[in-house]
């Protein structure tokens, strides 16, 4: 729940030696794995600004008084549900962050944690990016990014654990037109357990670093910070 507990449950796993896994599932979907490629590469140019959005209502029916419903256990709406997963994929494409400024509201649950959570994020790499997640509408998910050079859009048809779903994938570069696309849906739950599997029996390292691990609880944690505050927080 803070950067502090998470360092400590990276620094136990590398004592014991064991390897932390980390339910992260995004970072082997097809769409993603090509917008990493895109932006490794340089080939969206500079890199200006992302946008993301993970919403649903597949846990409005929860009781009230559950952990995913507690500002204690679960602050700051949709992040431990779904908004982790998106600051885990910007951090994974940007590096670290270095400001957020958050917002969470209750506009229809009544949830002492509240129904949304909208965040800006500035990466010390430059660009921004901001992203929401809603706990109360149907199904909506979406992941762009601006560069210079050409701009790169997903868009899925179901949540990532449905099978059966599409991704509708857009590339534009400069000069030309949008150019489109429908991927498959890939299991990417199993394909991070098998990532965890080849790395416990020492055959692959685990694609996460330790600072990436620590990062992701480090912004989950300013945006619970700021969205309290009203204020813009800094990390580093």
């Amino acid at each position: 729940m803070t950067a502090a507990s998470a360092r400590c449950a990276v620094l136990a796993c590398r004592e014991a030696g064991v390897v932390l896994g980390i339910g992260h599932e995004l970072r082997f979907d097809p769409a993603m794995r090509r917008l990493k490629a895109l932006v490794s590469a340089g080939d969206l140019g500079t890199i200006m600004h992302a946008e993301a959005a993970f919403s649903h209502n597949k846990l409005a029916g929860l009781p009230g008084d559950g952990w995913r419903t507690s500002k204690t256990m679960s602050p700051g709406a949709g992040m431990t549900g779904m908004g982790i997963h998106l600051t885990d994929l910007m951090i994974w494409l940007f590096g670290p962050v270095e400001t957020v400024q958050a917002q969470v509201r209750d506009r229809t649950l009544g949830w002492p944690t509240g129904d949304m959570v909208v965040a800006q994020l500035g990466f010390a790499a430059g660009n921004t990016a901001h992203f929401q997640a809603i706990l109360n509408t149907p199904h909506y998910m979406r992941f762009a990014v601006f560069g210079a050079d050409g701009w790169a859009e997903a868009r899925y048809s179901s949540h990532p654990d449905t099978p059966g779903g599409q991704i509708e994938w857009s590339l534009c570069r400069k000069g030309g037109a949008p150019e489109r696309e429908v991927l498959d849906w890939s299991d990417a739950v199993v394909s991070n357990l098998t990532a965890f599997a080849q790395a416990v029996t020492g055959r692959h390292d685990y694609p996460w670093s330790d600072a990436e691990l620590i990062g992701n609880i480090a912004v989950y944690e300013a945006i619970v910070q700021s969205s309290d505050s009203g204020e813009t927080v800094r990390l580093g």
